[in-house]
């Protein structure tokens, strides 16, 4: 998938995570989740899965509803750092490195 057209909401990168770190899973195990750790009725989740079907972030297969990763974390993560470097520091990599310095990361 083209690293530009990756692109969660909060939201949908925490029930990512989840479904990251604990797949094969199932909707409803999802919607369990959210529910303990961030409140959310059912309804929310299976929104939110639904947006992540539609990115073509996640495929529901049946029977069971369970909920499939089609982008691995890790290209998620690539995508939120070339947009990170390419819109707030315009492609400068040592201008990135450099803030990162100064706010206490080591590279």
């Amino acid at each position: 998938m083209d690293t530009e057209t990756i692109k969660l909401f909060d939201a949908e990168w925490n029930l990512m995570c989840f479904i990251w770190g604990n797949q094969p899973t199932t909707a409803s195990k999802a919607a369990a989740y959210a529910l303990e750790k961030f409140n959310w009725k059912k309804n929310t989740t299976y929104t939110v899965i639904k947006r992540l079907v539609d990115k073509k972030i996640l495929r529901r297969d049946e029977p069971g509803f369970f909920v499939v990763p089609l982008v691995e974390k890790k290209e998620v993560q690539q995508a939120a750092a070339v947009s990170l470097l390419t819109k707030r520091f315009d492609g400068d990599m040592e201008s990135l490195c450099s803030t990162l310095k100064d706010v206490g990361y080591s590279l």
